[in-house]
Order: structure tokens, then C-alpha cells, then sequence
């Protein structure tokens, strides 16, 4: 038995370091990186923790003609309206029925009260499946002052 020599290792900088067997890091970093951001997405900004009951503008007037639009605004973790939520709704009159008409839209997303021109104030019951609860929302009727 003779004394062979040994061969030295590569030493240059684009040999294949890894062994036979191992998985890249890079690759695996970038899935792990790409999965926390997702539930990170999921748990904090698309879900809805809160929701708002919002009317636009805020009281109705006592003409023919005058309406308020009432939507459900859902609100997520961050504090932040949820993107691409359109909470469907459905609304009932407490009081003051025959001040306001309600009507709703195709896709039950928005109800229009409109002023049936009596003064007063109207209070809603605002059902959504995205609260347990149902949402109560005051409308005041209100006399044009010109």
C-alpha cells in the first residue's frame, strides 16, 4: 500500500457545497417567508372584527326627494376598513315608519331612506351576518331652513 496522494478540495467559489440529500435554504426561506405573509394577510387585514353601521350624509331632510344611503362598513384588525368587503344588510323600522321609505339595493349591500317630508327621527335595526348583534342606527328628519 502505497501512499496516494490526496487531492485537494475545490476551493472555488461556485462549487456545490451542499450534500447529497439537503435541501436548498434560499428556496425553503422564501416559502416559509411567503406563508407568514399570507396568515399574516388572512388573520389581520382581510378578516372583519368590527362592524360600522355608516350613513351618507348624516340626516335626511324633510322634502320629497331627500335620501340617506346606510352601508355596513367592516373594520379589521388593524383598524382598518377590510378591502373587497360588502357586508349585505337588511333593516327594519323601530320608530318613525311613516316619516321614511326604505328601499334596497339588488345586492342588499345598501339601503336607501328616503324622506317621506314629515320631520322627526327615525330609528333602524341593522341586521348583518357579519355581527352577532343587530347594529341600531338614529336618523334624524330634519326641516330645511330656506
Amino acid at each position: 500500500m502505497k501512499n496516494q496522494p490526496v487531492e485537494a478540495p475545490d476551493a472555488s467559489p461556485d462549487a456545490d457545497r451542499t450534500h447529497p440529500g439537503t435541501v436548498p435554504l434560499k428556496p425553503l426561506l422564501a416559502i416559509v417567508l411567503v406563508l407568514s405573509l399570507g396568515v399574516f394577510l388572512y388573520t389581520s387585514v382581510f378578516t372583519t372584527v368590527q362592524v360600522h353601521a355608516v350613513t351618507q350624509p348624516d340626516a335626511l331632510l324633510a322634502v320629497a326627494g331627500s335620501s340617506v344611503e346606510l352601508r355596513i362598513e367592516a373594520v379589521n384588525r388593524l383598524g382598518w376598513r377590510v378591502p373587497f368587503a360588502a357586508p349585505r344588510l337588511r333593516c327594519e323600522v323601530l320608530e318613525g315608519a311613516e316619516l321614511v321609505t326604505l328601499r334596497s339595493a339588488t345586492d342588499s349591500t345598501m339601503v336607501i331612506v328616503e324622506s317621506n317630508g314629515i320631520p322627526g327621527s327615525v330609528e333602524l335595526r341593522v341586521f348583518t351576518p357579519a355581527s352577532l348583534f343587530p347594529l341600531s342606527v338614529r336618523v334624524p328628519v330634519l326641516v330645511p331652513l330656506a
